[in-house]
C-alpha cells in the first residue's frame, strides 16, 4: 500500500516548484549523459492524446460539475492558503511585511551563490540589495495596499533583482531568485516598492515575490475584482497562442498560454473563425486600460472547459515536448506550472508548487481507481499527470529537467529538458520514476 507522505513546504520548496536530480560525481560508478531519453516503449503512436482517450472508459464523463469545482477551489485556498487578491486589507502591518521580506532575504543570506559569470556573490552584494529594499522606510505601522494587473507574463523575483543567483553547477538553468512567473491579466496586490521605485513587492493569489513597475497597470480594488472573477470570457487551450490587433492576424501583440483567461469583446461581430478579447495594458499614466485582441477560436474555449479525460489529455498534449523551464524561467513551465496550466483551464485554482499540488484532490493507494488526465502523482519535490495504463504498466506526461536511471554497475542520467511521456514501471505495488519511489496519488476532485 503506497503511504501518504506529510510534506512540510519549506522556503527553498518555495522559491521553485520542481528539483533536479543531483549527481554524487565522487561515486565510483559510470555515468552517461544523454540530451533525450530514449526509450522503446515510447513510440510515437502513444505520444497523442487520441491514443489515451481511446483507452479511456468514459473519456467524456464530467469529473465534476462548474459548481463543484468553485466549491473546490474554495477548499484549496483553504487548506494551501490561497487568497482572494480583491479581499486583500486596504492596509498591512509594517512589521508583518517586514517579516515577510526579510524571511526570505535571510534565506538566500545564508546561502552560497555564484552570478552567471562564476563569481561568487559577496555579502556587500547581498547588502547592497537589502539597501535598495529600504527595510528601515517601514518605519510606520500600516502600509497602504494598492492593486495592479499584470500586462506581461514575466518572472517573479525572490530578490529586486534581474541578476541570476546559481549553486555551483547549475549553469544558468536554475536561477534561484526565481520564485515563480505570473501570466497576463494575473491580479495582485501591491505591498511594498524599493527606495529607488524600480521594483514592487507583490502577492498573487499564492505567491508573492518582486516585478518591476513596467510590468502591471494599476488599478482600484473594484477594477481587479473584475478580472478575478470574469463572467463572460475566453480560455486559451494551446500551448502557445497569440494575440493579434487585427482580426487577418498580421500585427502581432502578444502571446498567451494554456490556461490564461481574457475577456470577450462583445462590441464587435468577429469573423468567422475569429474571436475578439479585451487586453489589459498600462495606459500613459500607469493605469488599467484595455485593448481590443484577436485570437484564433480554435485556440480557445469560451467559458472554461468541461472537467473531463478527454479535456485534460487533450491539453496536456498539447504541450508534449515543450521546453523546461525552472520556476517558469525562458517563458516556459516546470513540473508544477504545467499540472497548474493544465487544471486552470478547466476552472480548478492549483497551488503554485508541487509539495502543495500533491495535497490537492482525494488520496488513492491502487493506481487502477486513477482517473486519466485528472490524477496526479507525486514525489519529493516532483509532480507528474497520469494519462492511462498500457500494457499493464501507467504512463505520466509531465516537465522534467533530467533524471537518473540505475544499471546493474553504473547509472545513466538522461536530460530531456522538456514535456515528456513516461512509463512508470511497477514492482510488488509500488510504482517508480526512474529510480525513486511514487510518494503520493490524488485523484484532483
Amino acid at each position: 500500500m503506497l503511504k501518504k507522505i506529510i510534506c512540510t513546504v519549506t522556503l527553498s520548496l518555495l522559491l521553485a516548484s520542481c528539483s533536479s536530480q543531483t549527481i554524487d560525481v565522487a561515486k565510483e560508478r559510470t555515468l552517461y549523459s544523454h540530451i533525450v531519453p530514449i526509450a522503446p516503449e515510447i513510440t510515437p503512436n502513444i505520444q497523442t492524446a487520441g491514443y489515451w482517450i481511446s483507452q479511456t472508459d468514459t473519456p467524456d464523463s464530467v469529473i465534476m460539475t462548474a459548481e463543484e469545482i468553485v466549491e473546490f477551489n474554495k477548499t484549496i485556498a483553504e487548506k494551501q492558503g490561497l487568497i482572494t487578491v480583491s479581499d486583500h486589507l486596504e492596509s498591512i502591518p509594517s512589521i508583518t511585511l517586514h517579516q515577510k521580506i526579510a524571511e526570505i532575504y535571510d534565506y538566500i543570506y545564508s546561502q552560497k551563490h555564484y552570478y552567471a559569470n562564476g563569481d561568487l556573490i559577496t555579502k556587500s552584494d547581498l547588502e547592497a540589495i537589502r539597501e535598495r529594499i529600504n527595510f528601515e522606510g517601514m518605519n510606520t505601522p500600516l502600509r497602504h495596499v494598492s492593486f495592479g494587473i499584470i500586462t506581461e507574463r514575466l518572472n517573479l523575483r525572490v530578490l529586486p533583482t534581474d541578476e541570476m543567483f546559481l549553486k555551483e553547477g547549475d549553469e544558468g538553468f536554475f536561477d534561484r531568485l526565481q520564485m515563480s512567473s505570473l501570466e497576463i491579466g494575473t491580479p495582485v496586490a501591491i505591498l511594498w516598492r524599493t527606495y529607488d521605485r524600480k521594483w514592487l513587492f507583490v502577492q498573487s493569489n499564492g505567491t508573492t515575490g518582486w516585478i518591476k513597475p513596467t510590468q502591471l497597470a494599476y488599478c482600484s480594488r473594484y477594477e481587479l475584482k473584475k478580472w478575478e472573477f470574469l463572467t463572460d470570457f475566453a480560455v486559451i487551450t494551446n500551448y502557445r497562442t497569440s494575440i493579434y490587433a487585427d482580426a487577418e492576424f498580421t500585427k502581432y501583440i502578444s502571446r498567451a498560454s494554456v490556461g490564461n483567461r481574457f475577456p470577450i469583446d462583445r462590441t464587435i461581430e468577429s469573423p468567422v473563425g475569429v474571436t475578439a478579447i479585451r487586453f489589459p495594458v498600462r495606459d500613459d499614466d500607469g493605469t488599467l486600460t484595455t485593448v481590443r485582441g484577436y485570437i484564433n477560436s480554435n485556440e480557445v474555449n469560451i467559458g472554461y472547459l468541461p472537467y473531463t479525460s478527454r479535456n485534460l489529455l487533450t491539453l496536456a498534449f498539447s504541450m508534449l515536448n515543450a521546453p523546461y523551464g525552472w520556476g517558469g524561467m525562458f517563458g516556459e513551465q516546470d513540473c508544477s506550472g504545467l499540472v497548474g496550466s493544465i487544471f486552470s483551464a478547466v476552472g480548478i485554482t492549483m497551488p503554485r508548487n508541487s509539495a502543495m499540488q500533491a495535497r490537492v484532490g482525494t488520496d488513492i493507494t491502487d493506481i487502477t481507481q486513477a482517473i486519466p488526465g485528472a490524477t496526479t502523482l507525486q514525489m519529493p519535490g516532483h509532480i507528474m499527470l497520469y494519462v492511462g495504463m498500457n500494457d499493464n504498466s501507467p504512463y505520466t506526461i509531465h516537465a522534467t529537467w533530467n533524471f537518473r536511471e540505475n544499471t546493474e554497475d553504473n547509472y545513466i542520467l538522461r536530460m530531456p529538458a522538456r514535456v515528456i511521456l513516461s512509463k512508470l514501471t511497477s514492482d510488488n505495488g509500488t510504482i517508480y520514476y526512474s529510480d525513486r519511489a511514487i510518494k503520493d496519488i490524488s485523484v484532483v476532485r
